[in-house]
Parts: structure tokens; sequence; C-alpha cells
């Protein structure tokens, strides 16, 4: 694959994920630091987003080889999601009745 193919395609993924995720998964963070659940919509928006990574894992792993830079930016993301998901367990957790 070109750089040029590589650039295209990490513009197209970076501007997706900065004005249709990210937006999204600060809403979620927000309110479950606030002690909230993850709402079903919650849980199914992340599970789409984890289908579509593993569905373009391979294509993304070629690139990110390629072009390193973007690596520190994918740590962070995935750290995220951890978070949001550890989190997320926790709140579950504490609603439960002992």
């Amino acid at each position: 694959m070109s750089d040029q193919k590589d650039l295209g395609i990490i513009i197209a993924v970076l501007k997706r994920f900065e004005k249709q995720r990210l937006p999204h998964i600060f809403c979620i963070r927000e309110y479950i630091e606030r002690g909230e659940k993850l709402k079903d919509s919650d849980i199914d928006f992340l599970n789409d987003i984890i289908y579509e990574t593993q569905k373009m894992a391979s294509q993304t792993n070629k690139i990110l080889k390629k072009h390193p830079e973007f690596e520190q930016l994918e740590i962070n993301i995935r750290a995220l999601y951890h978070y949001i998901a550890e989190l997320s367990l926790i709140n579950e957790k504490s609603s439960q009745p002992d």
C-alpha cells in the first residue's frame, strides 16, 4: 500500500473518530465518573467499535507498523476504552445489593 493511500486511510479514520466516536466516548466517561452505569445503547456503541476495530485489525496493524508516529494515539485510545470498561464494572458492582 502506498504512503499516499495510507495517509488517506489514516485521515478518514481519524476524522470519523474525532467527529463521531470521541464525543460519545467522552459523554460515556463523564457519567461513569459520576458513578452511573452504562446504558444498553452505550454498551452497543462500544461493542460496535470493538467489532469494527477487530474487522479492520490486519489493515490497521500494517499501517501502524509503517507509521509509528500514530502508535501513541492508539495506546491512548485503548487506555481510554480500558478505563471506561474498568470504571463501568466498578459502578455495576457497587449498584448491586450485597
